[in-house]
């Protein structure tokens, strides 16, 4: 005990005098820095990786350890390498030569704690010429979280990269450094969101792109949702590098919902943002001008998000009467009514006007209608002073498709009644188009449960009745809910599920791997593809419990009375064993 005694007092002396069985290493770096450790002598070599990290802060990943001029691995054992007291290890911090050697080495990170030192050295490995380095330091990168944002520069780079998976592995390490990664939300967007047809395998990176983005509109964080608004506004609004039709469009029907969805965002400031963002982007043009209509006037997007404009929000009870939003509303009614002054202020004259955000929203969208059908009669005007053959003659003129579709079949399917029945009214008030439509209301009359919309199709097809054999339609109407109700139908809903899973699996060292999912796909795995919880909250959740998780002393107080227990236990056991083992003798000689 009074030996015992002796190095717990005084622990340094450990060092100096080995216990049996060990042996104590000297361990340096070049720069000068040294540590002595206490080993196994019928250890490998594996076991210093931890007392070097701790000791000399190097990661046990980039440690190159060399002895007596030669390097030594951590398969090898103590007792085959002759290591003594005296022996002098050399760590040196780098990344083996071979790029087979630095992605196993690479595979080890995982079993590791996060530190910023490690995500360190493995942001230097984005640097290797090697594709499959890059991509499974991008996939480390992803796994440490905030701890590799300040590396968010580095990461960004790759998305400029030649090979499409480097790209993707990029976007996908951006989207888990929160605030940092969102900052290139922009960038992602720009390098891998292209055209179809631009190159093979095209829309696996696109699939996986637009789930980074979304994943920041989707954080918990505020700052991380402003930030990436924010990134992608300052795109959209970019005239210095302006993008290509395909580009252009490609760049809409992905961003434009996800701002309409932050106009409702319970972040004041996003909230702003992203109003301010869709007032300025509402083209405004003077009806005497003689403006063409079309796409290049007033994006396709913009108009089919206006026309469902918050019908697939779920607001919050404190904002269903937000006065900002409410005002927000009114301010993209009041645009789109600018371009007629004389029909502006039309929503005062309302019956029984009500403040809350779901009349607001209902009143965008009957500006949009209202808008479509006034351009329309304007193109209507224009072919009069022109001259030209009558509208009912020239049916497939760009203005039929790019202002009537968008209203008749994306008009019928709203959910607000209001926004129908103005869809049927505007289709009565333009004559004789409205009888290139019959089958579209047809359609619509056999779902609506609406009084004042039946009402209104009455009246339409007392006008145009309802012969549409003899006339040529042009417009149909399409319910979104109808489209996996046969069993084919069902078969290939389940295929393209099938497939969607298989393109969310992370891509580690050029291949797939399915012990390493994606984020949605491990989601999905344990709460269910219905489950309400987003998959980022969840990710979030456990590294955060991880990381404020404190470390866990060892109770030797407990572990000794533990074993005073079963030590105890085994000599009563005994004690009775021998005595009826005594017994037994005496019983049989008596």
């Amino acid at each position: 005990l009074k030996r015992v005694w002796r190095f717990v007092k005084f622990p340094w002396l450990l060092m100096a005098s080995p216990l049996p069985g060990r042996v104590c290493l000297t361990v340096s770096t070049p720069s000068g820095q040294s540590c002595t450790i206490a080993a196994l002598a019928s250890g490998r070599v594996d076991q210093l990786h931890g007392a070097i990290e701790r000791a000399l802060k190097i990661p046990r990943v980039v440690q190159r350890l060399i002895c007596e001029g030669r390097e030594i691995y951590s398969r090898d054992c103590l007792a085959e390498l002759r290591l003594d007291d005296e022996s002098i290890i050399t760590v040196v911090n780098s990344w083996p030569q071979k790029p087979e050697a630095i992605v196993e080495k690479l595979k080890l990170a995982e079993s590791t704690t996060a530190t910023h030192a490690l995500a360190a050295a493995v942001a230097q490995c984005l640097e290797h010429e090697d594709a499959s380095v890059k991509l499974a330091a991008l996939s480390q990168l992803s796994w440490m979280g905030r701890v590799a944002a300040p590396h968010a520069a580095a990461i960004a780079k790759m998305l400029q990269n030649e090979e499409r998976g480097i790209r993707s592995a990029a976007a996908e390490a951006l989207s888990w450094l929160e605030e940092a990664g969102a900052a290139y939300a922009a960038d992602i967007l720009a390098f891998t969101c292209l055209p179809l047809g631009r190159y093979v395998g095209h829309f696996s990176i696109m699939s996986k792109a637009k789930k980074a983005i979304a994943a920041f509109f989707q954080s918990e964080f505020p700052s991380t949702r402003l930030t990436a608004m924010k990134s992608i506004i300052r795109l959209l609004e970019d005239k210095d590098k302006p993008a290509t039709p395909p580009e252009e469009l490609q760049r809409n029907r992905f961003c434009l919902p996800l701002i309409c969805e932050a106009f409702f965002d319970p972040c004041a400031d996003i909230r702003k943002t992203a109003a301010s963002f869709l007032v300025g982007y509402i083209p405004i043009f003077p009806a005497e001008a003689g403006s063409q209509p079309g796409p290049a006037v007033f994006r396709d997007e913009l108009i089919i998000q206006f026309l469902f404009f918050g019908e697939h929000i779920n607001l919050k009870a404190e904002l269903a009467e937000d006065v900002g939003i409410v005002e927000a509303c009114r301010d993209i009614a009041r645009k789109l009514d600018a371009s007629w002054p004389k029909w502006a202020g039309w929503q005062e004259g309302m019956d029984d006007p009500d403040s809350s955000v779901e009349a607001a929203t209902c009143e965008v969208s009957l500006s949009m209608v209202q808008f479509l059908r006034r351009r329309f009669c304007e193109w209507q005007h224009l072919h009069a002073q022109d001259g030209r053959p009558a509208p009912a003659v020239r049916l497939r003129e760009g203005a039929v498709f790019d202002l009537l579709h968008p209203m008749v079949e994306d008009g019928l399917c709203s959910r607000k009644w209001q926004v129908r029945q103005a869809a049927v009214e505007s289709l009565i008030s333009l004559e004789p188009f409205g009888v290139h439509a019959l089958v579209a209301v047809m359609l619509a009359k056999n779902k609506e449960k609406e009084k004042q919309v039946l009402e209104t199709m009455a009246r339409f097809f007392a006008k145009y009745g309802c012969d549409f054999e003899n006339n040529q339609q042009l417009f149909y109407y399409f319910d979104i809910n109808d489209c996996w109700n046969s069993d084919e139908s069902d078969g290939d809903h389940v295929e393209y599920l099938e497939e969607e899973e298989e393109w969310q699996l992370r891509d580690k060292n050029g291949g797939y791997s399915k012990s390493h999912l994606s984020r949605s796909a491990r989601h999905n795995k344990k709460h269910g593809v219905d489950s309400s919880r987003d998959p980022g909250t969840d990710a979030r959740q456990k590294r955060w419990q991880r990381l404020t998780k404190p470390e866990e002393t060892q109770n030797f107080a407990e572990s000794k009375r533990k074993s005073t227990r079963d030590k105890e236990r085994d000599r009563r056991l005994k004690s009775a064993m021998l005595g009826q083992e005594l017994l037994k003798f005496a019983m049989d000689h008596a």
